[in-house]
């Protein structure tokens, strides 16, 4: 482990040290109900890294039609005339953790950074919702912007979806849906760190797929149980995972990979796919970083500069 961490950024390795002294004693994620992992998320990550609040013109939860009910959603507006662009965005967590709550911050700076409205996805979690109900209230939600998003005083001719983790799995494959309804699509696609196919191993899992680098191999399999169940068999859906369905014809892909991430070939594989498809991609990879980084932009200023990357890749459409 210490071989694999040589290159991590300084100021990370210090939170990183940090966590591991705190979770002395702790069970980790698989080791715990999924209801347990929430409210550890809720008392130890939310007040830590969303708090002071970062102050933004408006901010409020409203509800989205969905298959079976309403879909939380909050709506976050740095101040912008109607109408705006827009990033709907999908939270990480492995489908089983994670709300808007726990990515309050960081949808605040991307409503900065990107100079555009952010819309994020309180969707269904596994496995109380296992797949398909999650991807689903993504699909009701980008259907929303897309189709009905004027009445927020959204421009549908510029609309971006993206996520974390869990979140870039269920915007990529939600925006694949949609493209083979033949319906219209976002302008672009905006996709951190994400799990794009049911795989556990590989140079990078060996070397980062621990619990120190915030995803061990273990959690990563509890959290794709609790989404597509146990007796899932890997390559069996596209829709599960999309990196092996047809990437051709998507919108221009943002795709952030971390180098100190197992999932990090994840996201090299997605952007070689769209750009084998015709498409375009651009990977933009966070040296010396690891998995869930991109919430750390209190601590760590290569985050901070990361982000201002990802606002001009959105910017570009203003």
């Amino acid at each position: 482990m210490a071989d694999a961490g040589a290159t991590l950024n300084p100021q990370l390795r210090y939170v990183l040290d940090a966590a591991e002294r705190a979770r002395a004693g702790e069970l980790p994620f698989h080791q715990r109900t999924p209801a347990a992992a929430r409210t550890w998320m809720a008392e130890r990550f939310v007040p830590v890294w969303n708090r002071p609040v970062l102050p933004i013109g408006r901010v409020e939860d409203v509800a989205l039609a969905g298959l079976t009910g309403p879909i939380r959603v909050r709506h976050y507006d740095p101040g912008l005339s109607a109408p705006a662009p827009v990033l709907l965005y999908l939270h990480g967590g492995g489908w089983t953790i994670g709300d808007v709550d726990t990515h309050d911050d960081l949808c605040r700076r991307l409503a900065f950074v990107g100079a555009r409205r952010v819309l994020a996805v309180d969707y269904r979690l596994a496995p109380e919702h296992p797949f398909p109900a999650g991807l689903d209230d993504a699909k009701a939600a980008l259907a929303f912007v897309l189709d009905h998003g004027a009445a927020m005083g959204l421009d549908p001719a510029r609309v971006a979806v993206g996520g974390d983790s869990a979140g870039a799995h269920l915007a990529l494959a939600a925006t694949m849906a949609r493209r083979d309804e033949g319906r219209s699509l976002p302008s672009s696609l905006l996709l951190i760190y994400g799990s794009y196919r049911y795989r556990f191993d590989g140079p990078d899992w060996d070397r980062f797929g621990h619990l120190y680098f915030l995803l061990s191999r273990a959690d990563t399999v509890w959290f794709w149980q609790n989404f597509v169940g146990a007796g899932y068999v890997a390559g069996s859906d596209v829709r599960v995972e999309p990196l092996l369905g047809d990437l051709a014809g998507l919108p221009p892909a943002y795709v952030v990979g971390c180098d100190h991430d197992p999932l990090f070939d994840d996201s090299r594989a997605l952007v070689d796919g769209i750009t084998a498809a015709g498409g375009e991609a651009t990977l933009d990879v966070w040296r010396g970083l690891t998995h869930a980084s991109a919430q750390f932009a209190r601590a760590v200023d290569a985050v901070v500069v990361g982000l201002e990357r990802i606002g001009r890749s959105l910017r570009p459409t203003l």
